[in-house]
């Protein structure tokens, strides 16, 4: 391994073409030596699980000298042959020929200007006429083997010619077509593609892997391909869990970011649709020539091989089924070049907790009532009108009863349905604790608002908060406390026997207190008439 770069030797015939920044001469006569009809190439700082396609564009063939560098290029009498004629790169001649009837070439007009343009017009149009590689092979991890071709066929033996390199980059090799011997190297890097999704507490900063939302809430995402002048059909798949709904639009942004004067790209600049066969929310597409304009606009010519970003911007709805599937995942999958793909994947996570409602003597109390705020719940709650003391701070929860002991919070589209039965209100019952689903990493609340019939009510604030476990970067992981929790995320609320006697509605407490007045005053004058008899 040659300065620690992955090496792939084929055995082959010389290649031709062009671009990294390297340059190609007119084309020369194959330097074999002697009768020698095979040579090597040698690529180095080969890409893991890339595929090398190696087309053969042009026949060689050794005068009968056998000096070395002594022969003529030829049409193969293939699908090659059109594009050879009618390129403007090449120079067929109408006499000599291999004696086949396949004419002599030259590349009078293939020069170090245009050679890079030539391997782009010559990729695209194999591409685009189904022309197969000649020679097909996917680079290992350290780069050392036996090669075979995609018909598992060792290379061993390839006649001489001029061949062309494609790569699953979506871009091309250079090759250095002088020697039987020859050595090039993948000086491009492979298209990537990383997906993250905004923070809800930030405003601009799409840094999240894992984050967490509450049913009904948006999540905003960002898809960036690396992306590369010479790039070939960059296709976008974007894959959402049942429990995220697409909003619907995309807004793609070049060469930097939304909110760091970032290029907006109009509709033309690529293909998006929702329309997929996959099931997949959404594709969006740039085809080579969309991609080659969005460079070119930019004032990016073939020569420049600095990384471009694309960026993709679109946000999704949690809906209810998140309540139950408490992972939604969003994939992003990148296809490019001939076939290659990278994907990356978030996470967007909802919670939920238990409530035990129990007494010294019953394990499940039945008939206790509650309610769900938003908020912390401090000293400014007034807990005898069952009213935030602070309505911008606290915010009270309908929720949706899914039976008896399920309440969930309700999506988007519940919420905004009038039809859609929603409740303010959870009921306890005696077979089982409450669940409620739905929520966030926030700071959530509950208040007793009626015991069950022969209990005192619980008259403290009861606070819900829930806290994510999170990574070393701040990601969320799925795992979360509860404020108050005492296992399983159940949150347990003791009542007390006994009766607070009533102050309103029937007599309550008012006959003893009236008997009791009675009894005092006569006692006192009872007491007064007995002393003046006594006097």
């Amino acid at each position: 391994m040659r300065n620690k770069l992955n090496k792939v030797v084929l055995t082959g015939a010389l290649a031709a073409a062009l671009v990294a920044g390297t340059v190609v001469p007119a084309m020369p006569a194959f330097a074999a030596e002697d009768t020698s009809t095979t040579g090597t190439i040698t690529i180095e700082n080969a890409k893991k699980d890339q595929v090398y396609s190696i087309y053969k564009i042009l026949s060689f063939k050794g005068d009968n000298t056998g000096k070395a560098g002594k022969g003529t290029y030829y049409l193969n009498g293939d699908a090659w042959d059109a594009f050879i004629n009618t390129s403007g790169y090449f120079k067929v001649d109408d006499v000599l020929n291999d004696g086949n009837g396949h004419y002599a070439v030259t590349a009078a007009t293939l020069s170090d200007s245009n050679a890079q343009q030539f391997a782009q017009d010559a990729l695209k149009y194999a591409k685009s006429n189904g022309i197969g590689a000649t020679y097909t092979y996917t680079a290992t991890a350290d780069g050392t083997g036996v090669y075979t071709d995609d018909k598992g066929n060792i290379l061993d033996s390839v006649p001489f010619g001029y061949y062309l390199m494609g790569t699953t980059t979506g871009s091309l090799v250079a090759l250095n077509t002088t020697n039987p011997n020859v050595t090039l190297e993948d000086k491009n890097s492979p298209a990537k593609v990383t997906k993250t999704e905004k923070d809800e507490e930030s405003v601009n900063t799409y840094d999240m892997t894992g984050n967490d939302r509450q049913v009904g809430d948006t999540v905003s995402y960002v898809a960036k391909v690396d992306a590369y002048y010479g790039g070939e059909d960059y296709v976008l798949h974007d894959t959402m869990s049942d429990g995220l709904t697409f909003d619907g639009t995309v807004d793609v942004y070049f060469n930097a970011e939304k909110d760091n004067d970032g290029t907006k790209l109009s509709t033309d600049d690529y293909t998006f649709t929702t329309e997929t066969t996959d099931g997949d929310a959404f594709e969006v597409k740039f085809s080579t020539e969309q991609l080659k304009s969005i460079f070119e606009k930019a004032g990016i010519g073939i020569t420049d091989k600095a990384v471009h970003p694309i960026y993709v911007y679109y946000s999704a709805k949690v809906n209810s089924k998140a309540a139950t599937a408490t992972d939604q995942t969003n994939k992003i999958v990148l296809y490019y070049g001939q076939g290659n793909h990278l994907d990356s994947t978030t996470h967007t996570y909802t919670y939920s907790f238990n409530l035990h409602k129990y007494s010294d003597n019953v394990a499940i109390l039945a008939g206790a009532e509650f309610k769900l705020f938003e908020g912390t719940g401090d000293e400014t709650w007034d807990s005898t009108t069952d009213n935030a003391g602070n309505a911008s701070k606290y915010t009270a929860i309908k929720l949706i009863k899914v039976n008896d002991t399920t309440y969930r919070i309700p999506d988007a589209k519940e919420a905004a349905d009038n039809n859609v039965a929603k409740v303010d209100t959870i009921t306890t019952v005696g077979t089982k604790d409450i669940t409620i689903q739905g929520l966030d990493n926030r700071k959530y609340f509950l208040i007793e608002t009626k015991a069950p019939a022969g209990y005192n009510p619980y008259t403290n604030i009861i606070p819900a908060e829930i806290t994510r476990t999170a990574d070393k970067d701040g990601n969320a992981t799925g795992g979360y406390t509860v404020k108050g929790e005492v296992d399983n995320h159940t949150i347990k609320v003791l009542n007390n026997e006994g009766s607070l006697l009533p102050s309103t509605g029937g007599i309550g407490t008012t006959i003893f207190k009236v008997v009791g007045g009675v009894l005092v005053v006569a006692a006192a004058i009872y007491f007064v008439i007995r002393r003046k008899k006594m006097a």
